[in-house]
């Protein structure tokens, strides 16, 4: 949450400011490629063991579901939008605070350096 009061504060209006806008992939160019090089960098090459960077999106909806975690919450995290008009039209955004707690219980530790 510190990081996130911190974008805000230097006037970042978006939370990676430094992704850049890929004309096909649009943000997810960055960090697939960082993942990639992780992966392979882990071990992480080929056979069942190969993972892409969205494996953790299902990988999160799915323990989320099974903690009952509400779908739009979900969504919420992962970037998705619940398809009903009253969440798209009239509703905003969770904000961050929101989702912290369900993010929470996903139990792992996010301490790592992202972006190295």
């Amino acid at each position: 949450m510190e990081y996130v009061a911190h974008q805000g504060s230097i006037g970042h209006t978006r939370l990676f400011s430094e992704l850049v806008r890929h004309s096909k992939h649009s943000y997810a160019a960055t960090p697939s490629k960082w993942f990639a090089n992780l992966r392979t960098k882990l071990g992480f090459t080929g056979g069942d063991e190969k993972k892409d960077f969205h494996s953790f999106r299902h990988t999160v909806a799915d323990h989320l579901k099974q903690l009952g975690v509400a779908e739009s919450v979900i969504g919420g995290i992962l970037g998705h939008q619940t398809g009903g008009i009253t969440f798209n039209r009239y509703g905003k955004d969770y904000k961050p605070e929101m989702l912290a707690a369900s993010v929470e219980m996903l139990g792992f530790d996010f301490t790592v350096t992202l972006f190295t």
